[in-house]
């Protein structure tokens, strides 16, 4: 972990390292002259050369003694065991027991001698004089997976920032349609940047009893969704956050669409149309062991960029006292055959809603913008590109 940079127009402060909730070790930060002042006053290292001089690039155990009254007399003469890592003459990283009580008193010492408490973001912004590295490593503590927290890892490291420079020279030589085909390059992966830390919405809609809930619950791996055979038992969106294929994905299982005269269902029905209109792509199902009828068709024909599944196959397996793979659903139109019962086709649905959902996935090391500003400000540059290389007329 790279160790923070003060500003010399930040005051001296003190920052929680570790989050909230219990844990082994609790970790913080603090810089400034007052910070070193408080150090220097509470910590006694075990070892007699330390006491003389914190070198910095150590490792020094010792005892804090907070100045803080503490609840107790107990309290008040324990002293608290922790690790102070001198890193510069005026930057220090302290080491205590997890949890929340310790942490505390320690940050009281710092804020009782004039430091500020920051956030832990705040920290970041301070460490890195490079934005991007400073987004990358922010948003790297809310990666809900390796996959996306490798991506946004290659940003930090320098590849986003690179591809950056490279258009910057193709720009300042003049040399446009470079810039330009670089610039889109970039723009087609900024679905996948800006879902690294934002999960994708994937709706799972279709007639009542179709079984949504049901492969819903298979996609996560565990009961999320209620499971009934009474039509319409999901009245509203119930939502399950889940990776596939390593993508962080917000699964919403939501009420059967149909012709109802019950109010709850149909606001219901509302709000599975708003979900439907609001999602990055919906898996739309049928029961493939029921008749196509024109409803089914009218429901398919109003959403033709959904993906198509045909669940329960292994329903109409057993009726046709046959392999269900080999089943054809002739009457109704191309979609995936699946079953949430015994897993049939959901390797096939889930490989075709990462197609749908990730058209380029980026290579290892790959540029990849992640934030609305990248976006916004490659989108500029484009425009200025391309109004150099095709002068409006006068």
């Amino acid at each position: 972990m790279n160790s923070p940079r003060p500003n010399p127009a930040q005051p001296d402060h003190v920052a929680v390292l570790t989050p909230a909730g219990r844990g082994a070790v609790a970790s913080l930060n603090a810089s400034g002259p007052t910070a070193a002042q408080v150090v220097q006053r509470h910590f006694q290292p075990h070892t007699a050369a330390g006491k003389a001089r914190l070198a910095p690039g150590r490792i020094h155990v010792g005892l804090w003694r907070s100045a803080i009254p503490a609840e107790t007399a107990a309290a008040l003469e324990a002293a608290e065991e922790v690790v102070v890592c001198r890193l510069e003459s005026e930057r220090f990283e302290v080491h205590c027991h997890g949890g929340s009580a310790a942490a505390q008193r320690i940050v009281a010492d710092f804020l009782h001698d004039g430091c500020a408490l920051i956030p832990w973001h705040d920290w970041i912004a301070l460490d890195e004089s490079d934005p991007i590295r400073a987004a990358a490593r922010r948003l790297l503590t809310s990666a809900q997976t390796e996959r996306t927290a490798m991506i946004l890892l290659d940003q930090y490291n320098g590849a986003l920032a690179a591809a950056l420079a490279e258009i910057e020279a193709a720009l300042n030589t003049n040399s446009m349609d470079v810039a330009i085909s670089q610039i889109d390059k970039l723009l087609a992966r900024a679905g996948v940047g800006l879902h690294l830390v934002t999960p994708w919405k994937v709706v799972l809609a279709g007639p009542p009893n179709a079984g949504k809930s049901s492969l819903i619950n298979a996609l996560v791996g565990y009961q999320r969704s209620i499971v009934h055979s009474l039509p319409g038992t999901t009245r509203d969106a119930l939502t399950a956050a889940a990776a596939l294929d390593g993508w962080p994905v917000e699964l919403i299982d939501t009420a059967g669409l149909r012709i109802s005269a019950d109010p709850l269902e149909v606001a219901g029905i509302a709000r599975a149309r708003q979900q439907i209109a609001a999602a990055d792509t919906t898996l739309l199902i049928f029961d493939a062991a029921q008749p196509w009828s024109d409803e089914s068709a009218a429901l398919a024909d109003e959403y033709p960029r959904a993906t198509i599944l045909h669940n329960k196959i292994d329903l109409l397996a057993r009726r046709s006292a046959g392999d269900a793979r080999q089943v054809a659903l002739t009457d109704r139109p191309q979609g995936i055959a699946t079953s949430a019962l015994d897993g049939q086709g959901i390797s096939t649905l889930i490989r075709e809603t990462i197609h749908r959902l990730i058209r380029s996935e980026p290579p290892p090391g790959a540029a990849v913008p992640f934030m609305a500003s990248h976006i916004e400000a490659l989108r500029e540059a484009k425009g200025r590109a391309q109004r150099t290389l095709r002068p409006q007329p006068t």
